[in-house]
């Protein structure tokens, strides 16, 4: 639980800390510095005790609607075919969310390579957090045109918020930029919450060790 509360803390507010301490150079490098010690540490204490290498949160269920590019509104929990992947972002970024869909095509590569060998599939859904932005027509062209497993979505605002606070998915706006924390989540087919990748977790080989027993 230490290092659970510990990631989240370092993971949420590190942004906050260097905007925080701009104009106080010399002790922004000195946090920045310990916490590049410290963070890697922490993951690897959190891989050795809960034998994955995602984050093991408390277990909790989590539920909420949605809509696709088609017009048509969903319930999360209506997915019942295997795991998702879930993550928040928006099409403009151009820091954790290339990197995070870049991930997901990687592990869409091998999961048709395994085609027929687990009976449960594996769904992407991204979450935009710019709506305006990111369209239905943008989204469909470079999310959902991907493959059958990627799925882009919107949400209400209201249920985006509760999403986001359940997740601890820190988004914040500054001078008209948005800033989000850029976790990547790994929920079970029962809608329980089973991994979270933070943005210092990148490794896509380690990752298919914690999705493939949920497969079988």
């Amino acid at each position: 639980m230490f290092i659970l509360l510990l990631s989240y803390i370092l993971f949420r507010d590190i942004d906050f800390l260097i905007m925080a301490l701009r104009r106080q150079p010399l002790i922004a490098i000195i946090l920045i510095s310990v916490a590049l010690v410290i963070v890697p540490l922490v993951l690897y204490m959190a891989q050795r005790i809960t034998g994955g290498y995602g984050l093991q949160p408390q277990a909790q269920s989590i539920d909420f609607r949605w809509q696709a590019v088609d017009g048509d509104w969903h319930d999360f929990s209506d997915w019942h075919d295997g795991p998702t992947y879930l993550f928040m972002g928006f099409l403009s970024c151009s820091d954790i969310c290339p990197l995070r869909i870049g991930q997901l095509m990687q592990l869409d590569t091998w999961l048709a390579e395994q085609e027929g060998a687990y009976d449960k599939s594996v769904r992407f859904l991204f979450i935009t957090i710019d709506p305006d932005t990111d369209t239905p027509s943008i989204r469909e062209q470079l999310i959902d045109q991907r493959s059958t497993r990627f799925v882009s979505a919107r949400m209400q605002q209201a249920d985006l918020d509760k999403l986001q606070s359940i997740l601890r998915e820190k988004i914040t706006t500054q001078s008209g930029q948005l800033n989000h924390v850029g976790n990547l989540y790994l929920v079970s087919e029962n809608g329980t919450l089973a991994r979270i990748y933070t943005q210092w977790q990148l490794s896509t080989q380690k990752m298919l060790a914690d999705l493939t027993p949920l497969l079988k």
